[in-house]
Formats: structure tokens, sequence, C-alpha cells
């Protein structure tokens, strides 16, 4: 198996829902309806047999699949070559990782170098019982393993080798540095770029426009844990503007419905008013790819149409093997494609659709250094300018509309505030504005009777809720059975205590 096709299956298993359950066979990729199973060695010994997120229920490798055959941790170790406790001299990407702790053995894949409070760590990726995921764990050249976001040192890693069965000396080169500019210029010929968000906290443009980059695209905000908007966007936009520098933003989903998707178009678009962005792109990743391959395609297309519907040009941004394989993304041609792709080679579509911006690079990067003026930020290669003057397109989306709503559905969507009041909730609702406002009323007094209560609108979270009510995220947590403290809905109702 080749290196790239080794790390790609990885980071596929690393986006698919995984818990680890020991009542199933080891030496498996096991799916159960919504989520797959997996332990840290059968990880990799399941990715060399084949494995693929097909989502087939029951979907299980057989032991005489695998290069390795029916071997525990230490022994996949010991077909290994190149075995080295040494840690400082880990550079090989694909390199598999152990730990020789008995009763506590752990593997890993090291796949990249990733910088945490001005500290260099080395990313390795694994499963683990405790997180209920694919994850990322960090590394030092002592071996000393932190967990994701740099947290508490764990049980440090004794040994590693390069895994027989993959093809290291396919591993891609560095290609040149673009070239920095000696002036900093707002357009390049063939323009690169970056893409940030909060975690880029602090970080100074100019010094990405010092090495040649003249394209920024900003988080504006998501709906991964509430509607929010991102904390740096402002800062970053304005910096692009004093710089001259060409910017766009993006927006995490987390849609689940096409409703949900106009909801988090709508919120978009609040976080836009009055600045100069044309260019947008959605973020599918996340817990929204788990769900229909029919169902996912509508919501993309109901998020694009209606920001296109507001005078934007919209774009899809997820990763190549997402593309090819979690919706339809024939029917995505009319939408501009941003791809995420950590290779040297450039991102191929089954769709045939055009790549107009490749995500080459983030903490790992094999094009050039993946630290920008310091700091490790995704970078981007733009195929094509972006026009002042979008072209904005049509393509069929299927939104229920106010007529084929429920009452109780429209009732629910007005206390949420996504109706307005007075004239503009007459408008909106139309010949079915005096039932539905029954119908609110009805619930308001129920409400009333059964005591306090909160119905989430756009921009809660529950510490905000906690803090208004003067009470506290685990007592609402508890009070409601609310099983993710950072998910919360829009017309949810939630019991103040």
């Amino acid at each position: 198996m080749k290196l790239l096709e080794f790390l790609d299956k990885l980071k596929l298993a690393h986006d698919v829902p995984n818990y680890y359950c020991n009542k199933f066979p080891k030496n498996c990729g096991y799916y159960d309806g919504s989520r797959f199973s997996f332990d840290c060695w059968n990880l990799v010994k399941a990715i060399l047999g084949g494995w693929t997120d097909n989502r087939t229920v029951g979907y299980y490798v057989s032991p005489k699949n695998f290069p390795t055959g029916d071997c525990d941790g230490y022994h996949l170790l010991m077909q290994c070559t190149n075995r080295s406790k040494d840690f400082s001299q880990l550079k090989q990407a694909g390199t598999y990782l152990y730990i020789s702790d008995r009763g506590h053995e752990h593997a890993g894949v090291y796949v990249g170098d990733f910088q945490y409070q001005n500290e260099t760590f080395n990313v390795v990726e694994c499963t683990s019982d405790w997180a209920s995921k694919v994850q990322y764990t960090y590394v030092n050249d002592k071996g000393e393993r932190f967990l994701y976001k740099g947290g508490s040192k764990g049980r440090s890693w004794t040994d590693y080798g390069l895994l027989p069965w993959v093809e290291y000396d396919s591993i891609p080169q560095p290609l040149p540095n673009p070239t920095p500019q000696p002036t900093p210029s707002p357009v390049l010929e063939t323009p690169f770029g970056i893409d940030v968000s909060n975690w880029q906290k602090g970080f100074d443009l100019q010094g990405a426009v010092n090495e040649g980059f003249s394209v920024v695209i900003a988080k504006a905000g998501g709906a991964e844990c509430g509607y929010f908007q991102d904390k740096s966007f402002e800062n970053f936009y304005q910096q692009a503007k004093m710089k001259g520098i060409k910017i766009g933003a993006y927006y995490y989903g987390n849609a689940f419905s096409c409703e949900d998707a106009v909801v988090e178009a709508n919120h978009f678009i609040s976080y836009l008013k009055g600045k100069d962005i044309k260019h947008v792109y959605y973020d599918v990743e996340g817990k929204m790819l788990n769900q229909g391959y029919t169902h996912l395609t509508d919501i993309i297309k109901t998020f694009c149409q209606t920001m296109i519907n507001a005078g934007y040009a919209c774009g899809v941004y997820t990763s190549e093997s997402q593309f090819n394989s979690r919706f339809d993304d024939k029917q995505l041609s009319a939408f501009p494609h941003w791809v995420a792709k950590y290779s040297k080679n450039q991102p191929n579509l089954k769709s045939g659709n055009k790549v107009e911006i490749w995500q080459y690079g983030g903490s790992v990067n094999y094009i050039r250094t993946p630290k920008v003026a310091g700091r490790v930020v995704d970078q981007d290669f733009f195929y094509q300018q972006w026009s002042d003057a979008p072209v904005l397109v049509s393509v069929p989306v299927v939104v229920p509309t106010v007529a084929e709503k429920s009452i109780d559905q429209l009732a629910v969507e007005v206390l949420a505030g996504l109706h307005g009041n007075g004239i503009a909730r007459k408008i909106a609702l139309g010949k079915r504005y005096e039932e539905v406002q029954q119908r609110v009323n009805e619930i308001v007094e129920q409400r009333k009777q059964k005591g306090k209560t909160h119905i989430v609108v756009k921009d809660d979270t529950l510490s905000s809720i906690a803090k208004r009510y003067n009470t506290t995220v685990d007592a609402l947590v508890k009070a409601n059975g609310i099983p993710n403290k950072n998910k919360i809905y829009i017309g949810q109702e939630i019991k103040i205590v």
C-alpha cells in the first residue's frame, strides 16, 4: 500500500464516529448503523486490510485479509523495520508507534507536525476508549504523549518502526516554497492563500503577505457547538481590508435538515452584512457527514442557494474523500469547490467537477513548510482568481415552504424568532398567520403554567442561558436531560432551575 493511501484512509477513519467496544471481535472495522468499532492496532490492521467507510451494517475484515495476520500490537511492532526508541529521530510520516506497558499497551501512527504554545509536537493518530473516537494526540522528542490540544501528559511511547506493507519510498518530496515577494502585493499571477479562524488568534496577516500569500479565507462562524461568531473574524476582516488582501469567509455547518441549512445560512449572512465579502464557503465536515447521501446533498444545495439568493458566490469545502463518497457531488457542479488534500498530488474528484481551491496543507504539508510567519496555518492554492463581480447561479433545491409545514412546526419557528415580529411575521406566514399565532399563544400559555422555561433562539448557549437566569450549566443539563452541553437547538425548551 502506498503511503499516501495509508494516510488518507487513516484520515477517513478519523472523520467517522468510533467507539471502543470489546463485545465485538477483534481485527475488525465493525459498523452497527451509526458508529464504527476499532481498537488501536486493529485500526492500523483494518486499514492495511482494505478498510473503507462504506457504512455497511456489520462490515467486518477477516484476520486472513490482514497483511499482519491475527496479531497484537507488540507482534505488529516486531514485523516493523527500522525499530527504534529514539523519538528525537521520529521524522517519517506513517511510522507505527507502540507503548510497551504491561496491561496498558497502546499503538498509533505518526502523521506530521503541529505547533502548540510555541512548542513543536509530532502528531500521532490513534484510537482510545476514553475519547470514544479516532483522535489526534501529540508526542515530543522524548516520546512523551500529550492529549488533544496539548493537554495533560499521558503515558510515553516506547518504540516505533516502519510497517513493511507500506511503501515509504513513495513519500512526496517538498516542492519549492512560494516565492516571497519583496514588496507586498495583493494579487499574484498564481495566487496562494491561507484560511484562518480563532485557532490563529493574534496572527498578523502582514507576515503571510510578506511570504507571498495574497488571499485569506476567514471563519465567520459556525453551528458545531450552538450558533456562534468566530471570535477572530472581525480582526481578520479589518486586517485584510487595511492591507489590501482579498478576503472570503466560511461557515462551519452542522445542519441535519434543509430547514437547518436555511437557518445556518441566515446566521452566516448576519455576520457578513456591511462587509466587502462576496466569496463564501460552506464547511461540510464533522457530525453532519453522518446522514443520508441524498439528504446531505439537498442540505448543501439549500445552504448554498440561500447564500446565492442573498447575493454571495457560495462554494463547498470538505476533503477529497468526502467529496467522493458522502454526497452526490455531480449535483453540486454549480458551486465552487474548495478541496482539502494534504499531498503533493492535486485533488481528483470522481464527479469530474472542477477544483477552484486546493487546501494542500496544514499541520501536515508536503508542498512547503507548515508555518507561515512562524505559525502553523492551513494553506491553499487558487486555480483561478476571484472575480469582483462573481457569477451567481441557481440550482433546484427542495425547501419546505410555509404552506407545507405543520402548524406546530411553524409555531416553534415563530417562538425561535425565525419569522420576525408584527407586520414582518404576517407577511412571512401569509394566510396561515392567524392559525399559527393562535398556536403560539397556546404554547406560551402552557409553558407559563408549567413554570419558568426558556426557548432557545439564535446565538443562545447553555452558558448564556445560565448566566441570564442566575443558574449553572450543570444544573440545566441535569434538569433537562441534555446529553451534550455544547449542543442545543433553536426552538428547544429549557427548564430553568
